[in-house]
């Protein structure tokens, strides 16, 4: 019969062998799975509370946008929008964050019909605002 040891030191040689073979194998499910998505976004606008505005990242109660997880632009934090501009440069700029500290989840939809709605054109200038009938209008 074995021992302890030698069971454990087979079950983590295991447990390595299989986190070693899918991390081989997830970059090219993850590519797989981008090409699949389709193109990526030219612009971005994040909605949400203090966590989404990176509260307190760079100092005391303020807001830090730069670090945000979702549109900042600090290298340190590789938010979505950095993410999205390495594989997609006619992103850049366009990361707007319209969260707001203090938001609580009824505040989205306000925060939702006042996100900018996207043109043709890849120039934050033509980013119109929207009320709650244009965007019908465009559904």
């Amino acid at each position: 019969m074995r021992s302890r040891f030698a069971r454990a030191s087979a079950v983590f040689t295991a447990a390595l062998v299989a986190c070693i073979a899918g991390g081989i194998a997830a970059p090219q499910a993850a590519s797989a799975a981008v090409r699949a998505a389709g193109a990526p976004p030219s612009s971005m606008a994040s909605l949400g509370d203090s966590i989404t505005r990176g509260f307190d990242a760079c100092g005391w109660y303020r807001d830090c946008t730069a670090e945000s997880w979702s549109t900042g632009d600090d290298a340190a934090i590789n938010s979505h929008y950095l993410r999205i501009l390495a594989v997609n440069p006619a992103i850049g700029g366009h990361n707007l964050n319209d969260a707001r500290t203090g938001a609580r989840a009824s505040d989205l939809a306000g925060q939702a019909q006042t996100a900018p709605v996207s043109t043709s054109s890849t120039s934050p200038s033509r980013w119109g605002r929207t009320t709650p009938a244009r965007r019908r209008s465009r559904l």
